[in-house]
């Protein structure tokens, strides 16, 4: 039997007004979960830009550094995520910031797995 939180997250990119409001209203969303995702998105980008073909990536060795990488993948969902409950708190405070990261990081689902392949 699978774990109600993590099919939340499997049924975010099928269901996704289901899956927001099962975060929102039922608290079924996990943090962790949501990390672990941020993570595994940040590996595969960073895979994705070493290990590319040739004819889709200038990957220079010499010059690559992992930190324009992360600011690019999780820093940009990070900035996202205040940026949006910047804009929820003048709506009367209408979403969490922890319900906001879950959902944006469960958002990255399909990016991870296009990574895999």
């Amino acid at each position: 039997k699978i774990n109600n939180k993590i099919k939340i997250c499997f049924i975010s990119f099928i269901h996704p007004f289901d899956a927001v409001n099962q975060i929102k209203f039922h608290n079924q969303g996990s943090i962790v979960i949501a990390a672990v995702l941020l993570v595994l998105f940040y590996v595969f980008k960073v895979l994705g830009v070493t290990n590319g073909g040739f004819m889709f990536s200038k990957f220079d060795p010499q010059t690559y550094s992992s930190v324009y990488t992360l600011l690019g993948s999780v820093g940009l969902v990070l900035l996202w995520t205040i940026c949006y409950w910047a804009v929820a708190v003048l709506f009367s405070g209408k979403c969490k910031l922890k319900e906001i990261f879950i959902v944006s990081s469960y958002a990255m689902l399909p990016q991870i797995i296009n990574g895999i392949f």
